[in-house]
């Protein structure tokens, strides 16, 4: 975890492969240190919805990833959170998408769309 982030808070994270630099980017309303707690069992489990992420973490093991706090959702109106969020989430997939990373998330035309049906 980065220095200075709240196990605890909420925001934006990035699921990293340092074997392959490969992200997954999410978000949570809970905490940063429960959302990696369920992601794990998940894929320690072979359970987690994003088939490529967990191919890798078959593939490569635990040890390989690490978890990110990227950006906290700071003084925020419980009733702006979760769109804040989603804009975020959008913006830092973009980000990695821009910087030529590889991301374990939908394609862009998918998230595009999403977000118009919101």
């Amino acid at each position: 975890m980065i220095p200075n982030v709240n196990p605890f808070g909420v925001g934006i994270y990035a699921i990293h492969n340092t074997n392959n630099g490969a992200v997954y980017i999410g978000q949570t309303l809970t905490s940063f240190r429960l959302r990696w707690q369920q992601h794990v069992h998940a894929l320690d489990t072979g359970k987690h919805p994003n088939k490529a992420l967990q191919a890798d973490w078959m593939k490569d093991g635990r040890e390989v990833f690490e978890f990110i706090p990227l950006e906290p959702a700071l003084r925020r109106p419980e009733h702006e959170k979760k769109h804040y969020l989603e804009q975020r989430e959008a913006a830092w997939m973009e980000y990695f998408e821009k910087s030529g990373a590889v991301c374990y998330n939908a394609t862009r035309f998918n998230r595009v769309l999403r977000m118009k049906l919101n």
